[in-house]
C-alpha cells in the first residue's frame, strides 16, 4: 500500500522519488524549458519513427542517453535482414509510429487509477463504488511528474470493505470510514485542479484501459448513483491501447509495459496511487520516444447526451479544439464521425481482476 500520509488532506508521499512543485514553481520551470525540444523531437522522429531503421553506425548517436529520463536506458531497434543492431532490444518494441513527427497536443496528462469496492465472487449487477481517487499529473514538456492528488472515498451503500477488497488493495477499513463522500472528493479535486494547474492549460485524463472511467465512473457512479462528474472526466486516453499501437505490439498489463521500457514496478499492485505512479512512468517513457498520444482516438463517454471533442482546459469547463495540424492527422481525428466512441453497457461482472494488473 502507498506510504502517503493518510487522511483527507494527504495527497503527497514522502516516498515519492520526485519533488512536488508549487504552481508558481511549475510555471517558472515550464517557461524555462527548452523551446527547441519539439523541434529536435520532430527532426529525430521524422527520420527514425516512420518505419525506417537506422544503420548500426547511426544508432548510438540517434538515441543519446542525455535525451532520456534518468533510469530509462536507450531503446534499440530490431535489425533488418543481413544485419542487426549491436545493442539488445526489448522484444515488445519496434518504431513504426506514423505520428512521431507531431508534438503532443496536450500540456498535461492526468494519470488516474480508481480503486473500487469488490468481492471475490460478486453477485449479478454488483455495484462497484469508488474508494480511492488518485491523480498523478505529468507535464508533457518537462516529461516529469509535477503534482499529485490523492483521496480515499467513503462508499455510500457498502460501507464495510470485504476481506477480499482489503487484501487486494491494501486499504484499511478506517481509511474509508474517515474519508469524505465521492461528491465531496470530486469538489476537492476541482478546487485542487484550479489552484494547481495553469489556467486554460490543455489537459486530458490517461488511464490503463477503460475500466476506471467507463465502468467505475460512468456506469457505476454516474448512471447507477446519479453522481455528477465534470466534463473533463468524459474523455480519456487509453495508455494500454496507445502503447500497443505506438510500438506495434500486443496490449500488455502495467508490469509488462514497464518491463518493456526497462523500468521497475514500484509500490503495491492495486494501490490506486502506486498504480497511477507506475502508469505515469509508462506515459513519460512513451513521451521520451516520440509518442504524441494521438496514435489512437480518444475514448469518449456521453455527457448530457453528447460526445465531447478536444482537450479540456479546466475541470468543468468547455472543451478546447485541438490544433488543426494535429486534428487533421489520420490517426488523431477528433471529429464525432471519427471518434469511435466506447459503447456503454452494464458488465456482467466488473471485478478488480479485470482492472490494471
Amino acid at each position: 500500500m502507498s506510504t502517503s500520509p493518510r487522511g483527507c488532506n494527504a495527497f503527497t508521499s514522502s516516498s515519492a522519488p520526485f519533488h512536488l512543485e508549487t504552481r508558481e514553481e511549475m510555471l517558472r520551470r515550464r517557461s524555462a524549458a527548452p523551446n527547441a525540444f519539439y523541434a529536435s523531437m520532430s527532426h529525430s522522429a521524422a527520420t527514425h519513427f516512420l518505419g525506417h531503421l537506422p544503420s548500426v553506425a547511426t544508432t548510438p548517436s540517434t538515441f543519446m542517453p542525455s535525451t532520456l529520463a534518468p533510469g530509462v536506458p536507450p531503446f534499440s531497434l530490431n535489425g533488418s535482414a543481413g544485419g542487426a543492431c549491436s545493442v539488445p532490444v526489448s522484444p515488445l518494441l519496434s518504431y513504426t509510429s506514423p505520428l512521431g513527427a507531431l508534438p503532443c497536443p496536450y500540456e498535461y496528462l492526468l494519470v488516474l487509477d480508481f480503486e473500487a469496492t469488490c468481492e471475490e465472487h460478486p453477485p449479478h449487477n454488483y455495484l462497484h463504488e469508488i474508494i480511492e481517487f488518485p491523480v498523478v499529473v505529468v507535464d508533457v514538456r518537462l516529461q516529469r511528474v509535477v503534482a499529485e492528488f490523492h483521496r480515499f472515498v467513503r462508499p455510500r451503500y457498502k460501507r464495510e470493505l470485504s476481506s477480499f477488497c482489503k487484501r487486494l488493495t491494501g486499504m484499511r477499513q478506517e481509511d474509508v470510514d474517515t474519508a469524505a463522500s465521492l461528491e465531496e472528493v470530486i469538489l476537492q479535486f476541482e478546487r485542487w485542479f484550479s489552484h494547481t494547474l495553469p489556467q486554460h492549460a490543455r489537459c486530458v485524463f490517461a488511464t490503463d484501459g477503460p475500466m476506471d472511467l467507463r465502468e467505475f465512473m460512468y456506469h457505476h457512479s454516474v448512471s447507477r448513483q446519479g453522481i455528477r462528474f465534470p466534463p473533463l472526466f468524459y474523455q480519456f486516453i487509453d495508455v494500454k491501447q496507445t502503447f500497443a499501437c505506438f510500438f506495434q505490439c500486443s496490449q500488455g498489463k502495467i508490469k509488462a509495459m514497464l518491463e518493456a521500457l526497462h523500468l521497475p514496478f514500484e509500490g503495491r499492485l492495486h494501490s490506486g496511487l502506486d498504480d497511477a505512479r507506475n502508469i505515469a512512468s509508462i506515459v513519460i517513457g512513451l513521451l521520451h520516444y516520440g509518442c504524441t498520444f494521438c496514435e489512437v482516438p480518444l475514448n469518449r463517454l456521453p455527457f448530457n447526451g453528447l460526445l465531447l471533442t478536444g482537450a479540456s482546459s479546466v475541470a468543468g469547463s468547455a472543451p478546447l479544439a485541438l490544433p488543426p495540424s494535429t486534428a487533421s492527422a489520420a490517426s488523431c481525428r477528433t471529429r464525432l464521425s471519427d471518434a469511435s466512441p466506447t459503447t456503454i453497457s452494464a458488465p456482467s461482472s466488473a471485478t478488480e481482476d479485470d482492472h490494471s494488473c
